[in-house]
């Protein structure tokens, strides 16, 4: 019994400079096109239109492209050249003709590397990669795809680095190392989960739940096939669909779980039908057969096992008729019907020389591939090594006479503006000027100083980080928006108690700062010397202490400072935690559900409302989320328009990644909101901790 799972390439064979027009009125646009002047624009155009007909109309996407490649060799316009060769490929890459696939995409990354088109350099080796994967000479589409690499990481282009990572798995798939094809699939789908490209992530889930399978970790196979068939139906994906339901089943017959399986593979049939798909609907008879069979209905079994026979006999599917006729020989051997069990059994054995046959062919062709390619390899770099040097010569020459020309006039210029200046102003001016900036300098310079000063002791007051380490899977994400911050973090340990409190003070910077600093030596205090562990009881004494530091009244001229906080008492034999809230919230995910738990509205300091802060209990369950945070991050300015991100979102975030691991969860937050501040400004103090009970 062989799985379903096909592994998947991200192929980008296009010409990254072409924008792509609607495909209702390309032949008018060609029309217009011809009737322009022979000249680069003409050029152009015509690469342009033959890529948005690759698809469509692949024999005119050829006839227009070659056009293009024939104006752009009498114009000795290369960009027009590599255009035209990079839509010349892919029509021969659909047509499975790779040698001269590969011919067209080697002619169009010499002339990018030439030119320095750092961007579609990377996409063509990653293109010629991708032939190299598909002819299974993998140690050479590796060669390509870890020279795009770096480019890619460089122009830090997340979509096509995410693409190219997928392509490598791929490849460590094909030699058969799972465990690193894995790393490369997760990473890929890390990457276009940060940048929330959702598209396109059933590519690199299928390939991982494929290897998965392949080393019989079915139970990990099952979670990410879960994964692939929700947003297949959220993408409304029948074909994803069918195949997510097929291989879900498959799982289960590895596992002998035949009843269950046949619940999926029920449902991969309905699909399958709909889409009229032969090849899977006599796939799914046969693992429909072999459960009935292990399950010992065999009249089911036998009624699958023939569908599954007729349509592969019907459209010639070799390992279908393989594998059902094998089916249908053990049911009429089993039974007495001899002569029948005879036929199918030579219908078997036909099948599996003929397969046979057809890999050994392939093998023998693959192996004269491989010499054939490593000859033209030869050839090409040869080639490609003089017209290089031809060509950079000649760009070097225009660049040295274009270089000397601005070069004349930027000293030209200079020399204007030095005598300029030096009429304009006076050299005891200068000497005025230079000592008021020296002073400058030096004010500036002690501030920093100070202030960075005044960080290490903040920093040095804040806990360490092991200390939650060694009894959670956690992170904590602490932006300072300046040098110093006025959001906190504090945790300690009493027995069987562990206390977690994210907090806000007033104001950020320096000001804020003394604050937290404050904050943190009255939670040492009352905690861990005095011993209080009653969340709401440490919140009514630290603000009795912040009121007498600050020597607040109730007066009007009193100043308003103080701080929100979180605070929670996590009781791990029992399994509970005791939580209160000065204006910020506790937030509790199981199993992707949201639970918000509402703080008193009430700060830590003086106040109208001067009550006693209540407690909540809540019991947790085994693999609970809970997250401590400040408004910092929700309150950030940013995206398109320019607006804050708002709470919603961010617990729409929360909770879908929730179920990932700490580390992956804190490095999406801080990709998401980098992602969505952008070029703005860092608006306040960022603090967000997350714990998994």
């Amino acid at each position: 019994m062989k799985n379903l799972f096909f592994i998947t390439l991200f192929l980008a064979i296009y010409p990254s400079t072409l924008s792509g027009q609607k495909t209702d009125n390309i032949d008018s646009l060609i029309h217009i096109t011809d009737l322009l002047a022979n000249d680069t624009v003409k050029a152009f155009k015509w690469a342009e239109l033959a890529y948005d007909l690759r698809y469509t109309d692949p024999e005119k996407s050829l006839l227009t492209a070659e056009k293009s490649l024939k104006l752009s060799h009498n114009l000795n316009y290369d960009q027009g050249i590599a255009e035209a060769s990079s839509v010349i490929g892919i029509y021969f890459v659909n047509q499975s003709k790779y040698d001269t696939a590969l011919t067209f995409f080697e002619s169009s990354l010499n002339i990018y590397q030439a030119l320095e088109k750092k961007e579609n350099e990377a996409k063509t080796l990653r293109n010629i990669g991708v032939i190299y994967s598909e002819r299974n000479i993998n140690d050479r589409a590796l060669e390509y795809y870890f020279m795009a690499l770096p480019i890619f990481e460089k122009n830090k282009d997340s979509l096509d680095l995410a693409m190219t990572l997928n392509n490598i798995g791929s490849v460590y798939q094909n030699k058969k190392e799972f465990n690193i094809a894995i790393s490369y699939f997760k990473n890929a789908y890390n990457i276009l989960l940060s940048i929330d490209k959702r598209d396109y992530l059933l590519t690199p889930l299928n390939n991982i739940a494929a290897s998965y399978a392949e080393i019989c970790k079915t139970d990990s196979a099952r979670i990410l096939l879960s994964e692939i068939l929700l947003l297949s139906k959220k993408f409304n994906d029948s074909y994803s669909i069918a195949y997510a339901y097929n291989n879900l089943g498959w799982t289960y017959m590895i596992d002998s779980n035949y009843t269950i399986a046949l619940g999926y593979l029920d449902e991969s049939m309905k699909y399958s039908k709909l889409l009229n798909a032969n090849r899977l609907i006599a796939l799914t008879h046969d693992y429909i057969g072999t459960c009935w069979k292990y399950l010992g209905n065999e009249p089911k079994a036998e009624e699958n096992f023939l569908a599954s026979y007729q349509i592969g006999k019907e459209h010639n599917l070799l390992s279908t008729i393989r594998n059902s006729s094998y089916g249908l020989y053990e049911i009429n051997q089993n039974n007495g019907n001899y002569k029948l069990a005879l036929d199918y059994y030579i219908q078997y054995d036909s099948a599996k020389n003929k397969i046979l046959n057809e890999e050994n062919i392939r093998h023998i062709t693959q192996l004269e591939m491989q010499s054939e390619f490593d000859k033209k390899q030869l050839e090409l770099e040869n080639n490609r090594l003089r017209e290089e040097i031809i060509y950079k010569t000649k760009i070097k020459n225009q660049k040295i006479v274009r270089d000397f020309s601005i070069a004349t006039l930027l000293l030209i210029l200079i020399i204007t503006v030095i005598i300029f200046k030096n009429f304009r102003l006076s050299q005891k001016a200068n000497r005025e000027k230079e000592s008021l900036l020296s002073k400058i300098q030096i004010q500036q310079e002690s501030l920093t100083d100070s202030i960075q000063y005044a960080k290490r002791i903040q920093s040095s007051m804040l806990p360490p980080g092991d200390i939650l380490d060694s009894l959670f899977e956690n992170f904590i994400l602490f932006k300072p928006r300046d040098i110093v911050s006025g959001d906190f973090y504090w945790f300690g340990k009493q027995n069987s108690s562990v206390l977690v409190c994210a907090a806000d003070c007033t104001g950020h910077g320096v000001p804020g700062a003394f604050m937290s600093m404050l904050g943190i030596r009255f939670l040492n205090e009352i905690v861990l010397e005095k011993g209080l562990i009653h969340p709401a009881k440490i919140l009514d004494q630290l603000r009795e202490n912040v009121i007498h530091a600050l020597q607040q009244k109730g007066k009007d001229t009193d100043t308003k400072d103080g701080m929100d906080i979180s605070l929670c008492n996590i009781d791990r034999k029992n399994r509970k935690i005791n939580w209160a809230g000065a204006y910020n919230p506790l937030i509790l995910i199981r199993k992707k559900e949201l639970i918000e738990y509402k703080p008193d509205k009430m700060p830590i300091g003086i106040h109208d409302n001067m009550d006693s802060f209540s407690c909540t209990e809540i019991h947790y369950e085994k693999g609970d989320c809970i997250y401590l945070f400040s408004d910092g991050y929700y309150d950030q300015f940013g995206g398109d328009e320019s607006r804050k991100l708002m709470r919603k979102p961010f617990k729409e975030t929360l909770t879908r990644i929730s179920e990932f691991s700490m580390s992956n969860q804190c490095n999406i937050l801080d990709n998401n909101f980098e992602n969505w501040k952008k070029d703005q400004e860092q608006v306040d103090d960022v603090l967000v901790i997350g714990i998994r009970l």
